[in-house]
């Protein structure tokens, strides 16, 4: 090779090597912390979202007490999912939110493993133990506490209480036979009822708090480089396929466009 055409081949590959990459590209993953009632629609949202952004989504779940306390602690989460505004509050307080909007709202269900259930829901006849998320630390438990409340049930059943560490931890436990009732997230039961394992009724919405799905872009030092993918994220949640999907689920979407 020539002295002169190695000087070209050189500057070509200094100029081309050297060019910053597309914004769009700096950042390919993001990671998403949400509320682990939504275990059985976030593998399939991420599988959805994937095929038609070059972004990659890791999820971490768990409940939304556990989530809150690992993002106040410093946890590398871009986004949490929250199914109780109580946590959106205190992180808005601490300043650490950068936008937030309501995602979806969710229903609880009487699980039975064994038969069919012909319980009247405002006089539970439960024999043995009941299982429910933990109330001090996942929403669903909160609702589900607040229905044996609401419906005289709390006193005589509370004593007979198995409490799982998260919705989805509760659902295993179910499954698993842990205890013949369960209080679950609606789209859990229905999951487990689709495997031919157990059965469910919808309890009726009036009897507990509102469980609403709140999506929360969290504020911290590489967020804003992951501005394109997020952007790219929130398109995609207002799309007929993620609404679909959130149905398919038991999901609610909420009305409001997403900013």
């Amino acid at each position: 090779m020539t002295p002169v055409k190695k000087r070209i081949l050189i500057t070509i590959i200094f100029v081309f090597g050297a060019w910053p990459l597309s914004p769009v590209y700096a950042e390919q993953h993001i990671h998403v912390a949400a509320a682990s009632s939504l275990f059985a629609f976030l593998p399939e949202f991420k599988m959805q979202f994937e095929k038609l952004y070059p972004y990659q989504l890791k999820i971490s779940l768990a409940s939304s007490g556990q989530l809150y306390r690992q993002i106040e602690a410093g946890a590398p989460f871009d986004v949490f999912i929250s199914a109780h505004m109580r946590y959106v509050t205190a992180l808005a307080q601490k300043e650490r939110i950068l936008s937030h909007f309501p995602l979806a709202t969710a229903h609880i269900a009487l699980y039975r493993r064994d038969m069919p259930i012909t319980n009247n829901l405002t006089n539970l006849q439960v024999k043995g133990p009941l299982l429910i998320p933990h109330p001090e630390i996942a929403p669903f438990g909160i609702a589900a506490k607040e229905y044996l409340q609401n419906t005289g049930n709390w006193e005589h059943l509370g004593s007979h209480l198995i409490l799982g560490n998260s919705a989805m931890h509760t659902t295993q436990m179910a499954k698993a036979g842990a205890a013949t009732y369960a209080i679950l997230p609606l789209q859990s039961a229905k999951h487990l009822a689709e495997k031919n394992i157990g059965f469910y009724t919808v309890i009726p919405n009036h009897l507990h708090s509102p469980i609403l799905y709140t999506w929360i872009a969290i504020n911290r030092q590489s967020t804003a480089s992951n501005r394109f993918a997020l952007e790219a994220l929130n398109q995609f949640l207002q799309s007929d396929t993620a609404r679909k999907l959130m149905e398919t689920h038991s999901l609610i979407p909420h009305s409001r466009s997403l900013p």
